[in-house]
């Protein structure tokens, strides 16, 4: 079994931040297949969080991420090591924009979108109100619901996320697009590891924000739909940061889908931990029926 702490060695540079006279920073970070057969999309977009956060701590570490977009270009390999360049882009007088590029097997496989912004007091303040869910241990996991769906045992692969599905019947039956998908995500063996830092904690969020997230576009649609073969990537994958996150503790992600069409689909999501909502995200995916 895999956990915290694995996903925490990803973050881990062999090497510090390299700056040129350009101003533009040099991180190498590893790959690591957790049995997904291909380069995780979470991976290489928490990995970006880490190489713009390691070149704001060089230039001005009181910045600090609110936002980032990234779109997905070319497949990886979950083997090869990848190359993250990080140039500077605008900035004012509390922002600061940068942009990420990850380059694997000198092929750019992934670009993000970042900014930066210093401290700064609230003029107004409001957040959603978390919504009314089974807690987490009382909600079957994610392959005890895919068992149930394929009439037969499905063998759990290696990973590092514990996945409860709070609301089953957003996968055995159709619902209509206002209809919300409810997950319950925690990293394993989170105990066992030592305090992590506020940058660890950003990145680790946003690997765990690609965990089932495109599964929602199925939501609308015939349960017979949602286990027949398909081929489902994502296209870009955008996250705003509002309050802290604790990867030891059980995260609500909510979801829901308001179009899909064209091979394309929209998801949106929000975060909610300690019952405050703690980020917000969207993503589009390419759907294909597999023939």
């Amino acid at each position: 079994m895999v956990g915290l702490q694995n996903v925490i060695d990803l973050l881990l540079p062999a090497a510090p931040m390299e700056l040129n006279r350009a101003r533009t920073g040099h991180i190498v970070l590893t790959s690591v297949d957790f049995e997904f057969g291909h380069l995780y999309g979470g991976q290489v977009f928490s990995q970006s969080i880490i190489a713009a956060q390691s070149w704001l701590q060089l230039v001005n570490a009181q910045l600090q991420i609110h936002a980032c977009h990234g779109l997905f270009l070319n497949a990886g390999n979950p083997i090869d090591p990848i190359l993250f360049e990080v140039n500077p882009l605008g900035r004012g007088q509390t922002f600061q924009r940068l942009e990420v590029l990850a380059i694997q097997a000198e092929k750019l496989v992934f670009k993000c979108f970042l900014s930066a912004q210093l401290p700064e007091k609230a003029y107004i303040q409001h957040s959603a109100v978390m919504p009314k869910a089974a807690m987490a241990q009382d909600c079957i996991t994610d392959y005890e619901l895919k068992s149930k769906l394929l009439g037969t045992q499905c063998t759990q692969k290696l990973r590092p996320i514990d996945v409860r599905v709070a609301t089953p019947e957003a996968f055995t039956k159709a619902r209509d697009v206002q209809h919300k998908q409810g997950l319950w995500l925690r990293f394993r063996d989170a105990a066992d590891v030592q305090p992590v830092s506020k940058l660890q904690r950003q990145a680790l969020l946003a690997y765990a924000s690609d965990y089932g997230f495109l599964g929602a576009l199925f939501m609308p649609h015939a349960p017979e739909l949602k286990i027949a073969p398909y081929f489902l990537t994502s296209l870009d994958h955008a996250l705003w940061y509002y309050e802290d996150f604790d990867p030891c503790k059980w995260v609500y992600f909510e979801s829901e889908t308001p179009v899909a069409d064209h091979g394309r689909g929209v998801v949106t999501g929000r975060f909610f931990q300690n019952s405050k909502l703690i980020a917000i995200a969207v993503q589009e995916g390419l759907l294909r029926r597999r023939e």
